[in-house]
Protein backbone atom coordinates (compact mmCIF):
# COMPACT_ATOMS: atom_id res chain seq x y z
CA UNK A 1 0.00 0.00 0.00
CA UNK A 2 1.41 3.38 -0.98
CA UNK A 3 -0.31 6.31 0.64
CA UNK A 4 -0.84 9.34 -1.50
CA UNK A 5 1.68 12.06 -0.69
CA UNK A 6 2.12 15.56 -1.95
CA UNK A 7 5.12 17.87 -1.83
CA UNK A 8 4.58 21.13 0.02
CA UNK A 9 3.76 23.75 -2.62
CA UNK A 10 3.86 27.51 -2.27
CA UNK A 11 0.29 28.72 -2.80
CA UNK A 12 1.45 31.80 -4.74
CA UNK A 13 4.38 30.65 -6.87
CA UNK A 14 3.59 26.93 -7.13
CA UNK A 15 7.20 26.09 -6.26
CA UNK A 16 8.05 23.10 -4.06
CA UNK A 17 9.06 24.22 -0.58
CA UNK A 18 11.97 22.61 1.23
CA UNK A 19 12.43 22.33 4.97
CA UNK A 20 14.59 25.46 5.17
CA UNK A 21 11.70 27.41 3.66
CA UNK A 22 9.03 25.81 5.84
CA UNK A 23 10.68 26.77 9.14
CA UNK A 24 10.26 30.40 8.11
CA UNK A 25 6.48 30.06 7.81
CA UNK A 26 3.68 30.20 10.40
CA UNK A 27 3.93 26.40 10.76
CA UNK A 28 7.55 26.54 11.92
CA UNK A 29 6.88 24.63 15.17
CA UNK A 30 5.00 21.87 13.34
CA UNK A 31 7.84 21.25 10.88
CA UNK A 32 10.53 21.41 13.58
CA UNK A 33 8.61 18.81 15.58
CA UNK A 34 8.27 16.41 12.64
CA UNK A 35 11.99 16.75 11.85
CA UNK A 36 12.76 16.04 15.51
CA UNK A 37 10.59 12.92 15.18
CA UNK A 38 12.57 11.88 12.10
CA UNK A 39 15.84 12.29 13.98
CA UNK A 40 14.35 10.40 16.93
CA UNK A 41 13.35 7.52 14.67
CA UNK A 42 16.77 7.36 13.00
CA UNK A 43 18.83 7.67 16.19
CA UNK A 44 17.63 6.68 19.66
CA UNK A 45 14.34 8.47 20.27
CA UNK A 46 13.30 12.01 21.18
CA UNK A 47 11.97 13.06 24.57
CA UNK A 48 9.13 11.18 26.20
CA UNK A 49 7.01 10.93 23.05
CA UNK A 50 9.52 8.56 21.40
CA UNK A 51 11.58 6.73 24.05
CA UNK A 52 13.55 4.66 21.54
CA UNK A 53 14.54 4.75 17.89
CA UNK A 54 15.96 2.42 15.29
CA UNK A 55 19.62 3.29 15.98
CA UNK A 56 20.17 3.64 12.27
CA UNK A 57 22.55 6.55 12.82
CA UNK A 58 24.86 7.57 15.66
CA UNK A 59 26.04 11.13 16.38
CA UNK A 60 29.85 11.16 16.34
CA UNK A 61 32.57 13.81 16.87
CA UNK A 62 34.55 14.67 13.77
CA UNK A 63 37.58 12.93 15.27
CA UNK A 64 35.74 9.59 14.96
CA UNK A 65 35.42 9.86 11.18
CA UNK A 66 38.04 7.62 9.49
CA UNK A 67 40.50 9.57 7.37
CA UNK A 68 39.71 7.31 4.38
CA UNK A 69 35.92 7.69 4.70
CA UNK A 70 33.86 9.69 2.26
CA UNK A 71 31.38 12.00 4.00
CA UNK A 72 28.14 12.77 2.17
CA UNK A 73 25.25 15.17 2.67
CA UNK A 74 21.66 14.71 3.85
CA UNK A 75 18.56 15.79 1.94
CA UNK A 76 15.26 16.55 3.64
CA UNK A 77 12.07 15.71 1.76
CA UNK A 78 9.02 17.49 3.17
CA UNK A 79 5.58 16.19 2.30
CA UNK A 80 1.96 16.24 3.35
CA UNK A 81 0.17 12.87 3.62
CA UNK A 82 -3.58 13.44 4.02
CA UNK A 83 -4.29 9.73 4.60
CA UNK A 84 -1.93 9.41 7.59
CA UNK A 85 -2.59 10.28 11.23
CA UNK A 86 0.63 12.34 11.13
CA UNK A 87 -0.16 14.48 8.10
CA UNK A 88 3.14 16.38 7.97
CA UNK A 89 6.34 14.44 7.39
CA UNK A 90 10.02 15.22 6.87
CA UNK A 91 12.02 12.30 5.56
CA UNK A 92 15.81 12.32 5.66
CA UNK A 93 17.61 10.73 2.73
CA UNK A 94 21.30 10.17 2.13
CA UNK A 95 23.30 11.59 -0.77
CA UNK A 96 24.35 8.16 -1.97
CA UNK A 97 25.88 9.54 -5.16
CA UNK A 98 28.99 10.56 -3.19
CA UNK A 99 29.46 7.16 -1.53
CA UNK A 100 31.02 3.94 -2.80
CA UNK A 101 29.67 0.40 -2.59
CA UNK A 102 31.45 -2.43 -4.39
CA UNK A 103 28.79 -5.16 -4.44
CA UNK A 104 25.53 -5.50 -6.40
CA UNK A 105 23.03 -2.72 -5.69
CA UNK A 106 20.19 -3.70 -8.03
CA UNK A 107 16.94 -4.20 -6.13
CA UNK A 108 14.11 -6.05 -7.96
CA UNK A 109 10.89 -4.04 -7.98
CA UNK A 110 7.63 -4.57 -9.80
CA UNK A 111 6.83 -2.98 -13.16
CA UNK A 112 3.60 -1.03 -13.54
CA UNK A 113 2.45 -3.43 -16.27
CA UNK A 114 2.81 -6.40 -13.90
CA UNK A 115 0.66 -4.61 -11.30
CA UNK A 116 -2.01 -3.93 -13.92
CA UNK A 117 -2.02 -7.59 -14.98
CA UNK A 118 -2.54 -8.52 -11.32
CA UNK A 119 -5.48 -6.07 -11.05
CA UNK A 120 -7.03 -7.74 -14.12
CA UNK A 121 -6.43 -11.15 -12.56
CA UNK A 122 -8.23 -10.14 -9.35
CA UNK A 123 -11.42 -8.99 -11.07
CA UNK A 124 -11.29 -12.05 -13.34
CA UNK A 125 -10.89 -14.61 -10.53
CA UNK A 126 -13.92 -15.72 -8.54
CA UNK A 127 -13.88 -14.50 -4.91
CA UNK A 128 -10.49 -12.79 -5.37
CA UNK A 129 -9.88 -9.49 -3.57
CA UNK A 130 -7.04 -6.97 -3.14
CA UNK A 131 -5.18 -6.11 0.05
CA UNK A 132 -2.67 -3.30 0.46
CA UNK A 133 0.17 -3.73 2.93
CA UNK A 134 3.33 -1.81 3.71
CA UNK A 135 6.30 -2.41 6.00
CA UNK A 136 7.21 0.41 8.34
CA UNK A 137 10.89 1.43 8.35
CA UNK A 138 11.76 -1.32 5.87
CA UNK A 139 15.25 -0.06 5.03
CA UNK A 140 16.06 0.91 8.62
CA UNK A 141 16.07 -2.72 9.76
CA UNK A 142 19.00 -3.74 7.57
CA UNK A 143 22.51 -3.76 9.03
CA UNK A 144 25.16 -2.44 6.66
CA UNK A 145 28.30 -4.51 6.09
CA UNK A 146 30.34 -1.29 6.42
CA UNK A 147 29.39 2.03 8.00
CA UNK A 148 28.78 5.12 5.86
CA UNK A 149 29.25 8.72 7.00
CA UNK A 150 27.14 11.84 6.64
CA UNK A 151 27.16 15.39 8.00
CA UNK A 152 24.27 17.71 8.81
CA UNK A 153 24.17 21.51 9.43
CA UNK A 154 23.49 22.12 13.11
CA UNK A 155 21.43 25.24 12.41
CA UNK A 156 18.70 23.05 10.85
CA UNK A 157 18.59 20.54 13.71
CA UNK A 158 15.66 21.12 16.13
CA UNK A 159 16.63 22.49 19.53
CA UNK A 160 15.28 19.49 21.46
CA UNK A 161 17.55 17.13 19.49
CA UNK A 162 20.56 19.39 20.05
CA UNK A 163 19.94 19.42 23.81
CA UNK A 164 19.11 15.72 24.19
CA UNK A 165 22.25 14.56 22.35
CA UNK A 166 24.57 17.42 23.45
CA UNK A 167 25.36 18.26 19.87
CA UNK A 168 26.95 21.62 20.66
CA UNK A 169 29.80 19.70 22.28
CA UNK A 170 30.59 17.64 19.17
CA UNK A 171 29.72 20.02 16.33
CA UNK A 172 32.59 21.12 14.10
CA UNK A 173 32.46 24.33 12.06
CA UNK A 174 28.67 24.26 12.11
CA UNK A 175 28.38 20.59 11.11
CA UNK A 176 27.34 17.51 13.06
CA UNK A 177 28.71 14.15 11.86
CA UNK A 178 26.73 10.91 11.84
CA UNK A 179 27.77 7.31 11.38
CA UNK A 180 25.19 5.32 9.38
CA UNK A 181 25.11 1.68 10.48
CA UNK A 182 21.79 0.57 8.95
CA UNK A 183 20.04 0.99 5.63
CA UNK A 184 18.57 4.38 4.71
CA UNK A 185 16.81 5.83 1.70
CA UNK A 186 19.41 7.15 -0.71
CA UNK A 187 22.11 4.59 0.04
CA UNK A 188 22.86 2.50 -3.03
CA UNK A 189 23.01 -0.75 -1.08
CA UNK A 190 19.87 -0.31 1.05
CA UNK A 191 17.33 -1.66 -1.42
CA UNK A 192 19.25 -4.80 -2.30
CA UNK A 193 20.13 -5.64 1.31
CA UNK A 194 16.54 -5.11 2.48
CA UNK A 195 15.19 -7.22 -0.39
CA UNK A 196 17.59 -10.09 0.30
CA UNK A 197 16.61 -9.95 3.97
CA UNK A 198 12.90 -10.15 3.06
CA UNK A 199 13.48 -13.13 0.74
CA UNK A 200 15.35 -14.96 3.49
CA UNK A 201 12.66 -14.18 6.06
CA UNK A 202 9.66 -15.27 3.96
CA UNK A 203 11.23 -18.43 2.49
CA UNK A 204 10.39 -20.68 5.49
CA UNK A 205 6.75 -19.60 5.21
CA UNK A 206 6.52 -20.71 1.57
CA UNK A 207 6.75 -17.32 -0.17
CA UNK A 208 9.29 -16.63 -2.92
CA UNK A 209 9.74 -14.30 -5.90
CA UNK A 210 8.63 -15.75 -9.21
CA UNK A 211 11.45 -17.03 -11.37
CA UNK A 212 10.96 -14.78 -14.39
CA UNK A 213 8.69 -11.82 -13.52
CA UNK A 214 10.47 -9.20 -11.46
CA UNK A 215 8.48 -8.02 -8.44
CA UNK A 216 5.90 -10.83 -8.58
CA UNK A 217 5.74 -13.23 -5.60
CA UNK A 218 3.76 -16.42 -4.96
CA UNK A 219 3.17 -18.89 -2.18
CA UNK A 220 3.98 -22.45 -3.17
CA UNK A 221 0.49 -23.80 -2.45
CA UNK A 222 -1.96 -21.47 -0.64
CA UNK A 223 -2.85 -19.30 -3.66
CA UNK A 224 -1.50 -15.98 -2.36
CA UNK A 225 0.07 -13.82 -5.06
CA UNK A 226 1.44 -10.34 -4.58
CA UNK A 227 3.43 -7.62 -6.29
CA UNK A 228 6.15 -5.81 -4.37
CA UNK A 229 7.32 -2.24 -4.95
CA UNK A 230 10.10 -1.60 -2.39
CA UNK A 231 8.18 -2.16 0.89
CA UNK A 232 4.65 -1.91 -0.55
CA UNK A 233 2.63 -5.08 -1.15
CA UNK A 234 -0.33 -5.45 -3.50
CA UNK A 235 -1.86 -8.80 -2.54
CA UNK A 236 -4.35 -11.02 -4.36
CA UNK A 237 -6.21 -13.34 -2.01
CA UNK A 238 -9.41 -15.41 -2.11
CA UNK A 239 -9.95 -15.88 1.64
CA UNK A 240 -8.79 -13.89 4.65
CA UNK A 241 -7.16 -16.87 6.34
CA UNK A 242 -4.45 -17.08 3.67
CA UNK A 243 -4.02 -13.29 3.71
CA UNK A 244 -3.49 -13.43 7.48
CA UNK A 245 -0.87 -16.15 6.94
CA UNK A 246 1.24 -13.65 4.99
CA UNK A 247 0.56 -10.83 7.47
CA UNK A 248 1.52 -13.01 10.45
CA UNK A 249 4.70 -14.12 8.67
CA UNK A 250 5.71 -10.50 8.09
CA UNK A 251 4.79 -9.40 11.61
CA UNK A 252 7.33 -11.82 13.07
CA UNK A 253 10.08 -9.43 11.89
CA UNK A 254 8.42 -6.26 10.61
CA UNK A 255 5.76 -3.77 11.65
CA UNK A 256 3.09 -3.64 8.94
CA UNK A 257 0.16 -1.38 8.07
CA UNK A 258 -2.88 -3.03 6.47
CA UNK A 259 -5.43 -1.59 4.05
CA UNK A 260 -8.19 -4.12 3.48
CA UNK A 261 -10.03 -1.73 1.16
CA UNK A 262 -7.08 -1.93 -1.26
CA UNK A 263 -7.83 1.64 -2.29
CA UNK A 264 -4.32 2.85 -3.13
CA UNK A 265 -1.18 1.38 -4.69
CA UNK A 266 1.85 3.18 -6.10
CA UNK A 267 0.00 6.49 -6.00
CA UNK A 268 -2.91 5.03 -8.02
CA UNK A 269 -6.39 5.10 -6.53
CA UNK A 270 -8.22 1.78 -6.93
CA UNK A 271 -12.01 1.60 -6.81
CA UNK A 272 -13.03 -2.06 -6.59
CA UNK A 273 -16.50 -3.31 -7.50
CA UNK A 274 -16.31 -7.01 -6.62
CA UNK A 275 -19.99 -7.65 -7.41
CA UNK A 276 -19.79 -6.37 -10.98
CA UNK A 277 -16.15 -7.50 -11.23
CA UNK A 278 -14.37 -4.37 -12.37
CA UNK A 279 -11.82 -1.93 -10.96
CA UNK A 280 -11.22 1.72 -11.80
CA UNK A 281 -7.74 3.27 -11.71
CA UNK A 282 -7.30 7.02 -11.27
CA UNK A 283 -4.95 9.62 -9.80
CA UNK A 284 -7.19 12.36 -8.33
CA UNK A 285 -5.64 15.82 -8.11
CA UNK A 286 -2.40 14.63 -9.75
CA UNK A 287 -2.94 16.90 -12.75
CA UNK A 288 -4.29 19.74 -10.61
CA UNK A 289 -1.22 19.68 -8.38
CA UNK A 290 1.14 19.43 -11.36
CA UNK A 291 -0.47 22.41 -13.10
CA UNK A 292 -0.19 24.43 -9.90
CA UNK A 293 3.43 23.37 -9.40
CA UNK A 294 4.39 24.46 -12.92
CA UNK A 295 2.30 27.67 -12.65
CA UNK A 296 0.20 26.87 -15.71
CA UNK A 297 -2.86 29.05 -16.25
CA UNK A 298 -6.11 27.52 -17.58
CA UNK A 299 -6.58 27.89 -21.34
CA UNK A 300 -9.06 30.45 -22.66
CA UNK A 301 -10.65 27.72 -24.80
CA UNK A 302 -10.89 24.04 -24.03
CA UNK A 303 -8.10 22.01 -25.61
CA UNK A 304 -9.07 18.55 -26.89
CA UNK A 305 -5.79 17.64 -28.61
CA UNK A 306 -2.60 17.05 -26.58
CA UNK A 307 -0.43 17.95 -29.55
CA UNK A 308 -0.48 20.07 -32.69
CA UNK A 309 -2.25 18.60 -35.70
CA UNK A 310 -0.94 19.47 -39.13
CA UNK A 311 -3.78 19.42 -41.59
CA UNK A 312 -2.96 17.25 -44.63
CA UNK A 313 -2.75 18.85 -48.05
CA UNK A 314 -5.59 17.08 -49.82
CA UNK A 315 -4.91 16.00 -53.40
CA UNK A 316 -1.17 15.55 -52.82
CA UNK A 317 0.18 12.04 -52.83
CA UNK A 318 3.10 12.87 -50.52
CA UNK A 319 2.66 14.57 -47.15
CA UNK A 320 5.85 16.03 -45.71
CA UNK A 321 6.85 16.33 -42.08
CA UNK A 322 7.51 19.85 -40.76
CA UNK A 323 10.96 21.32 -41.31
CA UNK A 324 13.37 21.02 -38.41
CA UNK A 325 13.83 24.73 -37.69
CA UNK A 326 17.13 25.90 -36.21
CA UNK A 327 15.85 27.90 -33.24
CA UNK A 328 17.82 29.17 -30.24
CA UNK A 329 17.90 26.78 -27.29
CA UNK A 330 16.07 27.77 -24.12
CA UNK A 331 17.94 28.69 -20.95
CA UNK A 332 19.15 25.92 -18.61
CA UNK A 333 16.42 26.69 -16.06
CA UNK A 334 13.69 26.57 -18.73
CA UNK A 335 15.20 23.32 -20.04
CA UNK A 336 15.07 21.73 -16.58
CA UNK A 337 11.45 22.81 -16.14
CA UNK A 338 10.41 21.28 -19.47
CA UNK A 339 12.17 18.04 -18.53
CA UNK A 340 10.40 18.08 -15.14
CA UNK A 341 7.03 18.54 -16.85
CA UNK A 342 7.69 15.65 -19.24
CA UNK A 343 8.78 13.40 -16.37
CA UNK A 344 5.73 14.32 -14.28
CA UNK A 345 3.35 13.67 -17.16
CA UNK A 346 5.02 10.40 -18.18
CA UNK A 347 4.13 8.53 -14.99
CA UNK A 348 0.55 9.77 -15.26
CA UNK A 349 0.44 8.60 -18.88
CA UNK A 350 1.84 5.16 -18.07
CA UNK A 351 -0.42 4.76 -15.05
CA UNK A 352 -3.75 6.07 -16.30
CA UNK A 353 -4.03 8.48 -19.24
CA UNK A 354 -2.35 6.90 -22.26
CA UNK A 355 -3.82 9.53 -24.64
CA UNK A 356 -0.87 11.86 -23.98
CA UNK A 357 1.82 9.32 -24.91
CA UNK A 358 2.25 10.45 -28.57
CA UNK A 359 2.72 14.03 -27.41
CA UNK A 360 5.28 13.00 -24.81
CA UNK A 361 7.08 10.86 -27.38
CA UNK A 362 7.53 13.87 -29.65
CA UNK A 363 8.58 16.15 -26.79
CA UNK A 364 11.12 13.61 -25.56
CA UNK A 365 13.07 13.95 -28.82
CA UNK A 366 13.72 17.65 -28.17
CA UNK A 367 13.83 17.86 -24.37
CA UNK A 368 17.64 17.90 -24.21
CA UNK A 369 17.76 21.01 -26.42
CA UNK A 370 14.30 22.59 -26.19
CA UNK A 371 13.33 25.69 -28.11
CA UNK A 372 10.40 28.11 -28.13
CA UNK A 373 8.50 25.61 -30.31
CA UNK A 374 9.05 22.92 -27.67
CA UNK A 375 7.65 25.29 -25.06
CA UNK A 376 4.53 25.84 -27.20
CA UNK A 377 4.02 22.08 -27.49
CA UNK A 378 4.40 21.65 -23.73
CA UNK A 379 1.85 24.41 -23.13
CA UNK A 380 -0.64 22.68 -25.44
CA UNK A 381 -0.15 19.41 -23.57
CA UNK A 382 -0.81 21.15 -20.25
CA UNK A 383 -3.88 22.85 -21.73
CA UNK A 384 -5.18 19.42 -22.73
CA UNK A 385 -4.58 18.06 -19.22
CA UNK A 386 -6.34 21.09 -17.75
CA UNK A 387 -9.33 20.34 -19.98
CA UNK A 388 -9.28 16.61 -19.12
CA UNK A 389 -7.76 16.54 -15.61
CA UNK A 390 -9.02 13.32 -14.04
CA UNK A 391 -8.66 10.28 -16.29
CA UNK A 392 -10.05 6.97 -15.12
CA UNK A 393 -9.04 3.57 -16.50
CA UNK A 394 -11.33 0.54 -16.02
CA UNK A 395 -10.55 -3.17 -16.10
CA UNK A 396 -13.42 -5.63 -16.55
CA UNK A 397 -13.40 -9.33 -15.74
CA UNK A 398 -12.20 -11.36 -18.71
CA UNK A 399 -10.72 -14.71 -19.72
CA UNK A 400 -7.27 -13.10 -19.27
CA UNK A 401 -6.20 -13.74 -22.86
CA UNK A 402 -3.61 -11.22 -24.02
CA UNK A 403 -4.32 -9.23 -27.21
CA UNK A 404 -2.24 -6.62 -29.02
CA UNK A 405 -3.11 -4.11 -31.74
CA UNK A 406 0.04 -3.16 -33.68
CA UNK A 407 0.51 -0.20 -36.01
CA UNK A 408 3.20 2.07 -37.42
CA UNK A 409 3.38 5.49 -39.05
CA UNK A 410 6.03 5.90 -41.75
CA UNK A 411 8.37 8.92 -41.60
CA UNK A 412 6.07 10.99 -39.39
CA UNK A 413 8.87 12.57 -37.37
CA UNK A 414 11.80 14.71 -38.35
CA UNK A 415 15.09 13.07 -39.41
CA UNK A 416 13.19 10.35 -41.33
CA UNK A 417 11.88 8.61 -38.24
CA UNK A 418 8.86 6.31 -38.01
CA UNK A 419 6.72 5.67 -34.94
CA UNK A 420 5.44 2.40 -33.46
CA UNK A 421 2.10 2.10 -31.70
CA UNK A 422 0.74 -0.81 -29.67
CA UNK A 423 -2.37 -1.32 -27.54
CA UNK A 424 -2.30 -4.29 -25.13
CA UNK A 425 -5.34 -5.56 -23.26
CA UNK A 426 -6.79 -8.72 -21.72
CA UNK A 427 -10.02 -10.22 -23.04
CA UNK A 428 -11.50 -13.48 -24.36
CA UNK A 429 -10.04 -15.67 -27.09
CA UNK A 430 -13.08 -15.58 -29.35
CA UNK A 431 -14.82 -12.28 -30.18
CA UNK A 432 -12.69 -10.23 -27.74
CA UNK A 433 -14.26 -7.17 -26.16
CA UNK A 434 -12.18 -4.07 -25.59
CA UNK A 435 -10.76 -3.77 -22.08
CA UNK A 436 -8.59 -1.19 -20.35
CA UNK A 437 -5.00 -1.10 -21.58
CA UNK A 438 -2.36 -2.81 -19.45
CA UNK A 439 0.33 -1.19 -21.59
CA UNK A 440 0.58 1.10 -24.61
CA UNK A 441 3.65 1.24 -26.83
CA UNK A 442 4.58 4.57 -28.34
CA UNK A 443 8.17 4.91 -29.52
CA UNK A 444 10.32 5.74 -32.50
CA UNK A 445 12.01 3.01 -34.54
CA UNK A 446 15.75 3.42 -34.05
CA UNK A 447 16.62 2.72 -37.69
CA UNK A 448 15.43 4.45 -40.85
CA UNK A 449 12.65 2.53 -42.60
CA UNK A 450 12.71 2.07 -46.38
CA UNK A 451 8.92 1.72 -46.81
CA UNK A 452 5.60 1.83 -44.97
CA UNK A 453 5.47 -1.98 -45.08
CA UNK A 454 8.88 -2.21 -43.41
CA UNK A 455 7.64 0.19 -40.71
CA UNK A 456 4.66 -2.08 -40.09
CA UNK A 457 6.91 -5.14 -39.82
CA UNK A 458 9.11 -3.14 -37.46
CA UNK A 459 6.05 -2.38 -35.33
CA UNK A 460 5.23 -6.09 -35.19
CA UNK A 461 8.79 -6.74 -34.04
CA UNK A 462 8.59 -4.15 -31.24
CA UNK A 463 5.17 -5.31 -30.08
CA UNK A 464 6.02 -9.01 -30.23
CA UNK A 465 9.07 -8.28 -28.12
CA UNK A 466 6.79 -6.67 -25.52
CA UNK A 467 4.24 -9.49 -25.65
CA UNK A 468 6.63 -12.27 -24.63
CA UNK A 469 7.36 -11.13 -21.03
CA UNK A 470 3.65 -10.39 -20.53
CA UNK A 471 2.85 -13.96 -21.55
CA UNK A 472 5.36 -15.22 -18.99
CA UNK A 473 3.77 -13.10 -16.26
CA UNK A 474 0.33 -14.40 -17.14
CA UNK A 475 1.61 -17.99 -17.05
CA UNK A 476 3.19 -17.41 -13.63
CA UNK A 477 -0.16 -16.06 -12.42
CA UNK A 478 -1.87 -19.23 -13.64
CA UNK A 479 -3.47 -17.76 -16.78
CA UNK A 480 -2.12 -19.97 -19.55
CA UNK A 481 -2.06 -18.40 -23.00
CA UNK A 482 -2.84 -19.60 -26.52
CA UNK A 483 -0.80 -17.97 -29.32
CA UNK A 484 -1.20 -14.23 -28.64
CA UNK A 485 -3.29 -12.54 -31.37
CA UNK A 486 -1.50 -9.49 -32.77
CA UNK A 487 -3.53 -7.33 -35.11
CA UNK A 488 -2.07 -5.45 -38.06
CA UNK A 489 -3.84 -3.37 -40.70
CA UNK A 490 -1.13 -3.78 -43.35
CA UNK A 491 -1.54 -6.75 -45.69
CA UNK A 492 2.06 -6.58 -46.96
CA UNK A 493 3.46 -6.74 -43.42
CA UNK A 494 1.15 -9.68 -42.69
CA UNK A 495 2.37 -11.47 -45.82
CA UNK A 496 6.03 -10.89 -44.93
CA UNK A 497 5.80 -12.27 -41.38
CA UNK A 498 3.57 -15.21 -42.33
CA UNK A 499 5.70 -15.96 -45.45
CA UNK A 500 2.76 -15.74 -47.83
CA UNK A 501 4.70 -13.01 -49.67
CA UNK A 502 8.16 -13.88 -50.99
CA UNK A 503 10.76 -11.28 -50.12
CA UNK A 504 12.77 -10.36 -53.21
CA UNK A 505 13.28 -6.65 -53.48
CA UNK A 506 12.99 -6.04 -49.74
CA UNK A 507 16.38 -7.53 -48.94
CA UNK A 508 17.31 -4.33 -47.08
CA UNK A 509 14.64 -5.00 -44.47
CA UNK A 510 16.22 -5.12 -41.04
CA UNK A 511 17.22 -8.71 -40.21
CA UNK A 512 15.87 -8.40 -36.65
CA UNK A 513 12.34 -8.17 -38.00
CA UNK A 514 12.53 -11.74 -39.32
CA UNK A 515 12.69 -12.93 -35.70
CA UNK A 516 8.88 -12.73 -35.79
CA UNK A 517 8.88 -15.86 -37.99
CA UNK A 518 10.38 -17.85 -35.11
CA UNK A 519 7.70 -16.68 -32.68
CA UNK A 520 4.95 -17.65 -35.13
CA UNK A 521 6.56 -21.06 -35.72
CA UNK A 522 6.71 -21.66 -31.95
CA UNK A 523 2.99 -20.73 -31.76
CA UNK A 524 3.67 -17.92 -29.31
CA UNK A 525 1.96 -15.29 -31.45
CA UNK A 526 -0.69 -15.23 -34.15
CA UNK A 527 -0.51 -12.26 -36.53
CA UNK A 528 -3.75 -11.42 -38.34
CA UNK A 529 -5.21 -8.56 -40.38
CA UNK A 530 -8.13 -6.26 -39.61
CA UNK A 531 -9.32 -2.90 -40.87
CA UNK A 532 -7.40 0.15 -39.78
CA UNK A 533 -10.46 1.66 -38.08
CA UNK A 534 -10.51 -1.36 -35.75
CA UNK A 535 -6.81 -1.06 -34.86
CA UNK A 536 -6.37 0.83 -31.59
CA UNK A 537 -2.60 0.92 -32.03
CA UNK A 538 -3.13 3.57 -34.72
CA UNK A 539 -3.96 6.20 -32.09
CA UNK A 540 -0.39 6.12 -30.72
CA UNK A 541 1.42 6.52 -34.05
CA UNK A 542 0.18 9.87 -35.34
CA UNK A 543 -0.89 13.34 -34.30
CA UNK A 544 -4.63 13.34 -34.80
CA UNK A 545 -7.13 16.22 -35.01
CA UNK A 546 -9.22 17.18 -31.93
CA UNK A 547 -12.29 15.43 -33.34
CA UNK A 548 -10.44 12.11 -33.31
CA UNK A 549 -9.33 12.58 -29.71
CA UNK A 550 -12.94 13.28 -28.70
CA UNK A 551 -13.94 10.05 -30.45
CA UNK A 552 -11.21 7.83 -28.98
CA UNK A 553 -10.87 9.09 -25.41
CA UNK A 554 -14.18 7.52 -24.22
CA UNK A 555 -13.06 4.20 -25.74
CA UNK A 556 -9.82 4.14 -23.76
CA UNK A 557 -10.97 5.80 -20.54
CA UNK A 558 -14.07 6.16 -18.38
CA UNK A 559 -15.66 9.53 -19.14
CA UNK A 560 -18.61 10.63 -17.03
CA UNK A 561 -21.45 11.78 -19.25
CA UNK A 562 -21.73 15.26 -17.74
CA UNK A 563 -18.00 15.95 -17.95
CA UNK A 564 -17.78 14.65 -21.50
CA UNK A 565 -20.72 16.78 -22.68
CA UNK A 566 -19.12 19.87 -21.11
CA UNK A 567 -15.81 19.14 -22.79
CA UNK A 568 -17.41 18.62 -26.21
CA UNK A 569 -18.00 22.35 -26.38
Amino acid sequence: MVHQIAPVIDSKTGASLEYRHLIKTAEKEVWETVLANEFGCLVNGVGKRMPTGTNTMIFRPVSAVPTTAKVTYARLVSEIRPHKSETHRVRMTVGGNLLDYADDTSSPTVALTTSKILFNSIVSTQNAMFLGLDIKNFYLQTTLPNSQWMRFPINLIPTEIIKQYNLQDIQHNGWVYLEIVKGMYGLKESGKLAFDQLVEHLAPYGYAPCKYTTGLWKHKNNGITFVLCVEDFGIKYTDKATAHHLINALNVKYECTEDWTGSLYCGIKLEWDYERRHVDLSMPNYVKNALHKFRHSPPHRKQHAPHEWIKPIYGKKQQFTPLDLQEPQLSPSATREIQAIIGTCLYYARAVDMTILPSLNTLATTQSKPTATTKQKVDQLLDYLDTHPDAKLRYHASDMILHCDSDAAYLVETKARSRVGGFYYLSSQQNPKLNGAIYCECCLINVTMASAAESEVGALFYNTRNVLPMRVTLHELGHFQPPTPIKTDNTTALGVVTKTIKIRRTKAMDMRFHWIHDQINQKLILVYWDKGKNNYGDYFTKHHPPTHHKLMRPKFLICHATTFLQNKS
